[in-house]
């Protein structure tokens, strides 16, 4: 068993979900993979004392999603076991409000 880490960037993040996306990897059954994303604002760190920051700029509305995964040898009409073994919430964090 492999583990695999996802750490964000342009070639790992998208906003919408679509099944029209190729994979940013493939990974065996039993494999573990960690994920690193950004916050609801594309944030890759916190606000600074100024109100300035760093963030990942992007056409894409929604939030920083990581993936897709493929599972080696998973077909369409397949159910898939995946564990959630652990979430670790970063020290800070930013929710959006959509404008109405």
């Amino acid at each position: 068993m492999t583990v695999h880490y996802i750490s964000p960037s342009r070639e790992t993040l998208h906003g919408p979900f679509s099944r029209d996306r190729k994979p940013i990897i493939s990974i065996e059954s039993g494999d573990t993979v960690r994920f690193t994303t950004l916050d609801a604002g594309w944030g890759l760190e916190p606000f600074a004392e100024d109100g300035t920051r760093k963030r990942l700029e992007t056409p894409e509305q929604g939030h920083a999603l990581c993936g897709p995964v493929e599972m080696k040898g998973a077909r369409p009409g397949m159910v898939l076991e995946i564990q959630i073994n652990q979430v670790v919430p970063g020290s800070w964090g930013l929710w959006v409000c959509p404008q109405i």
